[in-house]
């Protein structure tokens, strides 16, 4: 909206008559004038939102009458609250006006209370300093405000600080100690470091005591325990470590307890039963390796406890059945294991009982719940040794569920389906009974309107259901359906009528034939679809493409679906399509030009089809794609340069096609290839299901199924198995971040080139099946990460390296190459030559008159005529000398003579006859 000269010559009226009034109003006043000047100039507001300020300094309104002002007997200031109201859904904008509009304030001497929370005044540094002189303050609340700097409280007088989500930096000063009279103390959401100082413990009067969300470390001083009128202590989300003191126990009023996620050890204090008035105790996600102590039973007034992820070990002890107030237990994540106890059945007031991915083992009977009223949430998934009998002995559940979670468990023993679900009504909206052994049919009575009204979440997959999926009746409000990895075969053909508001459904790996049905192009809420690894045959239906405009991920794979994915003139309605999925199908035709109309995409995979035609140019256009797979199709013609425009391009498969011409030159264009910095991605809506993107590559002469974080720093290029030739382009090894490359099986010449040495993160390389030739270069002895080479049958000479990771490589990385030599072959070196031409040449280039065969026989002849004459003059002019030589000779000449005698003795007897 624009912004007038007029209205620009009236805002500056207003503010020069507020300073100019100012000057002639008593002090206080005039501070609350500049800072109301100093606020509005700095901020901004939707009209339904009002800051509190907008009052002051209207004609007939004392100061002390302005809305949050607060003055003494005496008309003086006392007390300055400023705030933002807003209506719903409406967001105040608001500018940073730094330190000024406290330092408005500064000259208010009188001034007990001072809270300006949210009002987004930082980005720099709090002014303590400026502050101090505000000696009589007892409560400051300047929490929200994203401020600067290092804590330096000098309040003598303070009974309540608030300085929680700023951006505070440093240690907590030693002096916080002398704060004597602090009742209430709030540092949480800051970036303060360092250790929590003993004196600390001198607060005695402390009532209130928050340090969440910060960067604390080093372990928790014994001096807490002084705190004896602490009735709430948060440390959660810090570096904390070492053990939990004994010396908590001597908190008497303590109430909440928050240390979770930090990194403390140990065993969990059984003297923590002295907390007599404890309310809600929370100590998960740290390292505690102990047992949950029987004590705790003991605490009578406990309403939340969570020791989640942890290593505890050993059972859950009775006493905890003690805990009638107890609405809520999680101890999930740990090493927990025995039975569970039925104890557990007397918490009245329990709510929800997570005691999911432990170790517990034996049979619980749900009978044992039957009075828990207040029960809605159950989870009892990732106890594999653990057998749930459901249905007897008869009962009849008092609670009402909206979250009963029991995957990997044994419910087998039941023999059916859980039959108590059918008192659930409308309440239940999670049921995850996944890998729990369950078989035979999915029960009818299961989609009853009185039943899954509410149902939301629903996840059967992993089990042995069988027959047809039956819907009697639209479900409304499922979001959520999992039925993948059963023998299911069959489903509605209005299945995306009687599924509405379905996000994702997932019936892969069951036994579905037949026509995909054309309802499914009804779900237009659907985000991930995936209906793999069945025998479904036929064409896409057409109403997949043009009526899911939510789809980010279709996975279609391992079926047996023909035609077209998108027949010409067919237009798409997939904008945001993340991954597309057809591989292993019998889909014909080209790669359709109608996918640029999906800019999100990331994974293409048309695999193992029957496509033809050449690789099109416009694939440049999908400037988003990290993965395309179109291995083993009948795709002709060469890699087009567009493929290289691709920047995040990760795993290129293009293997087993009929694609001719020249390798691409220009693939140091693509950044994943190139940085060696892993980047892991995500794939959209994948995280919101828990949906993990899985795709097939050949790794180390092995196909792999890679996902998860794996597959997002995964890189590759795999161009086997087709025609190209001529020799392989020197800028491949720049490709530092490639993991592995596989260009084996085609018409490949020339040699390696020695900028391979820059494939740092190479892990697998394979160049067999060429017509490459030379030596293999002694450079690539410097790619320590290579886990796999082939150059078999090739035209390889010379000597093999052996340094680093190629002694690792055995003979048949280097099959039908007969001029290479050396380990790992039985051929030795001794007869071959591993220089190469260029050393020749050079060597040539330097023989002179000197390297000459004349000269070399002219030296041998004058050292064997001076060594023969020279010994025969010696014996000569020594006679002692050439005595002694001749006695050794005829000794030598007597040994011989009489082992000859021997020999003849021994192989010719006297005697014996011809």
């Amino acid at each position: 909206m624009a912004v007038t000269k007029g209205a620009v010559f009236a805002i500056a009226v207003f503010f020069t008559a507020v300073f100019f009034t100012a000057a002639h109003l008593p002090p206080e006043t005039a501070a609350l004038l500049r800072l109301r000047a100093t606020l509005s100039a700095n901020a901004t507001a939707a009209q339904c939102c009002r800051m509190s300020i907008q009052t002051w300094g209207l004609p007939g309104h004392d100061a002390c009458r302005w809305e949050g002002v607060d003055c003494d007997d005496d008309g003086h200031v006392i007390g300055v609250r400023v705030t933002w109201t807003c209506e719903n859904s409406c967001l105040c904008r608001r500018c940073p006006t730094g330190a000024s509009a406290v330092l408005e304030l500064a000259s208010l001497s009188r001034l007990r209370s001072l809270s300006l929370r949210n009002l987004g005044l930082g980005g720099v540094p709090l002014p303590f300093s400026e502050l101090c002189g505000l000696r009589n303050i007892t409560y400051l609340d300047l929490a929200g405000n994203s401020f600067t700097g290092s804590l330096d409280p000098c309040f003598p007088s303070l009974q309540h600080l608030d300085l929680s989500e700023n951006a505070l930096t440093g240690p907590i000063p030693s002096s916080i100690g002398d704060l004597v009279n602090l009742q209430y103390l709030d540092l949480t959401g800051n970036q303060i470091n360092g250790t929590l100082p003993p004196t600390v413990g001198n607060l005695t009067s402390l009532l209130h005591l928050s340090l969440s969300n910060n960067l604390l470390q080093g372990t928790l001083p014994p001096s807490i325990g002084n705190l004896h009128l602490l009735q709430n202590f948060s440390l959660s989300n810090n570096q904390m470590e070492g053990s939990i003191p004994p010396s908590l126990s001597g908190l008497a009023s303590l109430q909440m307890l928050r240390l979770s996620n930090n990194k403390f050890v140990g065993d969990i204090p059984s003297n923590l039963s002295n907390l007599r008035s404890l309310k809600e105790l929370d100590l998960s996600g740290n390292k505690l390796n102990g047992t949950i102590p029987p004590s705790v039973g003991e605490l009578q007034c406990l309403q939340r406890i969570s020791l989640s992820y942890n290593q505890l070990h050993g059972s859950i002890h009775p006493s905890l059945g003690k805990l009638v107030l107890l609405q809520y237990l999680n101890a999930s994540s740990n090493r927990l294991q025995g039975t569970i106890p039925p104890s557990l059945g007397n918490m009245s007031s329990l709510q929800t009982l997570d005691l999911s991915n432990n170790k517990f083992n034996g049979t619980f009977i749900f009978a044992t719940f039957a009075n828990l009223s207040n029960l809605t949430g159950l989870h009892l998934s990732g106890n594999e040794g653990l057998a749930i009998q459901t249905d007897s002995p008869s009962w009849t559940p008092s609670f009402q569920l909206t979250a009963l979670k029991l995957s990997h468990c044994n419910l087998a023993i039941n023999y059916g389906f859980p039959r108590f679900l059918a008192t659930q009504k409308e309440s239940l909206m999670t049921l995850d009974l996944s890998k729990t052994n369950l078989g035979g049919s999915i029960p009818s009575w299961l989609f009853n309107i009185t039943t899954i009204k509410g149902l939301r979440l629903f996840y059967l997959h992993d089990n042995f259901f069988n027959g047809s999926l039956s819907l009697p009746i639209v479900i409304q409000d499922l979001r959520y359906l999992d039925l993948s990895n059963n023998l299911i075969t069959g489903i509605p053909k209005d299945i995306g009528l009687l599924l509405p508001s379905l996000w994702y459904l997932n019936l892969s790996v069951n036994s579905l034939s037949g026509r995909i049905p054309s309802s499914i192009g009804n779900l237009k809420n659907i985000g991930i679809l995936d209906l793999s690894f069945n025998k479904y045959s036929g064409e896409i239906p057409p109403s997949m493409v043009s009526g899911m405009a939510n789809l980010a991920t279709l996975r279609l794979s391992n079926n047996k679906l023909n035609g077209s994915f998108l027949p010409p003139g067919q237009p798409s309605n997939l904008l945001g399509l993340e991954s597309l999925h057809l591989d292993n199908n019998m889909l014909t035709g080209t790669i359709p030009n109608e996918l640029l109309r999906s800019p999100l995409l990331k994974v293409l995979d048309l695999g193992h089809n029957h496509l033809t035609g050449g690789i099109p140019n416009w694939v440049s256009g999908l400037s988003n794609l990290r993965i395309l797979i179109l291995k083993s199709n009948g795709f002709h013609g060469s890699i087009p340069n567009e493929v290289c425009h691709l920047q995040n391009l990760a795993m290129l498969d293009l293997s087993q096609n009929d694609l001719q011409g020249l390798m691409p030159r220009c693939f140091y264009n693509v950044t994943a290839w190139v940085d060696g910095t892993p980047k892991p991605h995500t794939y959209g809506l994948k995280q919101l299901f828990n949906y993990i993107e899985e795709v097939g590559f050949a790794d180390r002469n092995q196909r792999y199924n890679y996902m998860g974080v794996v597959l997002s720093v995964m890189t590759g290029i795999d161009l086997s198995k087709n025609r190209l030739n001529g020799d392989i382009p020197e800028e491949l090894g720049s490709l530092d971040g490639l993991h592995t490359l596989n260009i084996s099986r085609n018409s490949l010449t020339g040699e390696i080139p020695k900028s391979f040495q820059g494939l740092r993160q190479i892990e697998s390389l394979d160049l067999s099946y060429n017509q490459l030739s030379g030596a293999i270069p002694h450079e690539l002895v410097l790619l320590n990460t290579l886990a796999v080479f082939s150059v078999a049958n090739n035209h390889f000479a010379g000597k093999i390296p052996v340094e680093g990771q190629f002694f690792s490589f055995n003979k048949s990385s280097y099959d039908d190459n007969p001029d290479l030599c050396g380990y790992p072959l039985e051929r030795n070196c001794t007869n071959y030559t591993t220089r190469d031409e260029g050393d020749e040449e050079e060597e040539e280039e330097e023989t002179s008159w000197i390297d000459g065969p004349l000269v070399y026989y002219f030296f041998v002849g004058l050292c064997y005529t001076s060594g023969f004459w020279g010994c025969l003059g010696l014996l000569f002019f020594n006679g002692n000398l050439k005595k002694a030589l001749f006695e050794d000779i005829d000794t030598a000449i007597s040994f011989l003579l009489y082992m000859a005698i021997k020999f003849k003795r021994f192989f010719c007897p006297l005697g014996r006859s011809r």
